[in-house]
């Protein structure tokens, strides 16, 4: 191991090449605006608002200067920016949690949304855009478990207010090229409420202060020696609670075994678990950094489909669903089997996981496509299925 390479000073977000690219949607066009600091505090309050369509242009012109004003009109005028109908802000009377794509989940009570590992737009990836469902109403708290891009990614975040809070592990250790000081990266981008929580503690966060996040340690996607300061999470709401294993799976310091079987002593049985299914597997030079290693043997970077069996039976859950699997639209889960395939590296798949584990309601087994949801108490609306002990999968941004 360097020092040198592992042991270094966050840079910061900003240089001369950050930009923020503005695209229409037929695609034809591309519009770049330089994003210094004083850019980024335009964009995180323009962005939100023009999300929501829930402020009107009139209310947007008493909240810019004249410059601002001038570059939205611009924007509007070559068709990057489109005039949507005004939306009534909606009225939930029930507690939901939906999968957004890939890691991230909303969770939904009454008072309160917040949103696990934000991923909005994807580069590669021009067909997935989930920000008019997902910001149609603000984002009171967001939670962000490890310094990944997509589960850090920025730009997804340049789309909430600064002012969002945000749920981040608490750095102890060092910071490296793997243990990155995400609080010093999300002041640098603006953010201004921070909360920093060490494993096994417990911010109770959203507008109604109904929603409680607390971290839970993090094993898995080693990359070295040098430790890291991430997490999984329990997320309690409505009577109910979620576990999020987000990629773990082992490590050099620990497994996550342990992990699901220490969170059921002070939390008991979850409602739901997360687990991560796609066992991916990667060289140890990926791990080491050293240019002319030649061991041929792979390191487990994800959990796997054995993994997610075992921790189901470790934590007795309720409904165990497999994700962080990239799929980010409807047709990716469709399309799991062909992924694997492709996939050097990848080993686990979510057919595996059907042919081992029973599905609800007979089972825990709840397979989610992107866009789907559990929602419990309140109305509910049609589309849904009962799976058991008063939840239902709803079946809500499939086309």
């Amino acid at each position: 191991m360097h020092p040198a390479y592992y042991f270094q000073e966050t840079p910061s977000f900003f240089d001369d090449d950050t930009t923020l690219v503005w695209k229409r949607r037929d695609g034809e066009s591309h519009y770049e605006t330089a994003l210094d600091r004083e850019g980024l505090a335009l964009f995180h309050r323009l962005l939100p608002a023009l999300a929501s369509n829930t402020v009107s242009l009139s209310t947007l012109r008493g909240r810019l200067d004249d410059e601002e004003w001038e570059f939205l009109q611009r924007m509007l005028h070559h068709g990057y920016v489109v005039p949507a109908p005004l939306r009534a802000p909606a009225v939930r009377r029930d507690h939901r949690l939906t999968l957004i794509g890939h890691s991230g989940i909303v969770f939904e009570s009454p008072s309160s949304r917040v949103m696990l590992d934000p991923l909005f737009l994807v580069r590669a990836r021009r067909d997935y855009n989930p920000i008019p469902a997902v910001l149609s109403e603000p984002l009171d708290a967001v939670i962000i478990s490890h310094p990944h891009w997509d589960h850090l990614n920025f730009d997804s975040l340049v789309h909430l207010h600064p002012e969002t809070e945000v749920v981040i592990p608490r750095l102890v250790h060092r910071p490296s090229i793997s243990n990155l000081d995400m609080a010093r990266m999300l002041r640098d981008f603006s953010f201004t409420r921070i909360v920093e929580l060490e494993p096994w503690q417990t911010a109770r966060v959203g507008r109604g202060r109904d929603v409680e996040v607390t971290a839970l340690p993090y094993y898995g996607e080693s990359v070295g020696l040098a430790p890291r300061d991430w997490m999984t999470v329990h997320v309690a709401l409505g009577g109910r609670q979620a576990v999020c294993l987000v990629d773990a799976a082992r490590d050099p310091y620990g497994d996550a075994d342990q992990v699901v079987q220490e969170a059921r002593r002070p939390f008991g049985r979850p409602d739901s678990l997360f687990a991560p299914a796609s066992e991916f597997h990667y060289p140890l030079v990926h791990f080491n950094r050293i240019p002319f290693y030649l061991d041929r043997c792979f390191e487990v970077f994800t959990g796997g489909p054995t993994d997610v069996v075992r921790w189901a039976t470790f934590s007795g859950a309720r409904l165990v669903i497999p994700y962080a699997l990239f799929h980010l639209t409807p047709w990716d889960l469709e399309n799991d089997d062909n992924a694997c395939d492709a996939d050097v590296f990848r080993r686990g798949r979510v057919s595996t996981l059907a042919q081992r584990m029973r599905a609800a309601p007979d089972g825990p087994l709840c397979v989610m496509a992107p866009g789907d949801r559990l929602t419990w108490g309140g109305d509910e609306r049609p589309l849904g299925r009962d799976i058991g002990d008063g939840v239902r999968l709803v079946q809500v941004l499939r086309a």
